[in-house]
């Protein structure tokens, strides 16, 4: 197999989870803030690096994992470690989707209303609860499907 190919793989797993882990650590430092200018552009950034690096990462290791399963002629349904791997990494991207982006949606639509944070501050405070909620499925899943990946 290339040694590209899985250097683009590890990459891009490396983009995915990277993202999805810091990302809930700055923006729980911007929640705190009770800052409306903050909490605008945290949640603009948020925005930005889920498409960059969670959707870029994830559209990289579907592709570049797709490749090289095939290559080995492995079929996940017949393969335990890549059959939970898989499992995993779309459970992940399944709460990005269900969960969070929608939460996300709703966040920057509270926040531009807006005109002071005091007004908004605990429907606010339930969506980030529930953006966390979320998030920390996907970290969980994301991170599962990584053991399955490396310990094989």
């Amino acid at each position: 197999m290339s040694e590209v190919l899985l250097f683009v793989h590890v990459f891009a797993a490396t983009m995915f989870l990277g993202n999805i882990v810091v990302t809930a650590v700055w923006k729980l430092i911007a929640d705190r803030s009770n800052n409306l200018n903050i909490l605008r552009y945290a949640i603009k950034l948020v925005f930005l690096t889920d498409y960059v690096f969670t959707f870029g990462g994830a559209v990289l290791l579907s592709a570049t994992g797709g490749y090289m399963a095939r290559s080995y002629g492995m079929n996940f349904l017949d393969t335990p470690w890549l059959l939970y791997g898989v499992g995993c990494f779309l459970l992940s991207g399944l709460s990005w989707m269900l969960g969070l982006i929608p939460n996300q949606i709703r966040q920057r639509r509270l926040l531009n209303q807006a005109s002071d944070f005091d007004a908004i501050a605990e429907p606010f405070r339930a969506l980030a609860k529930r953006w966390y909620l979320w998030g920390t499925l996907a970290n969980v899943f994301a991170i599962c499907a990584l053991f399955f990946m490396v310990t094989r």
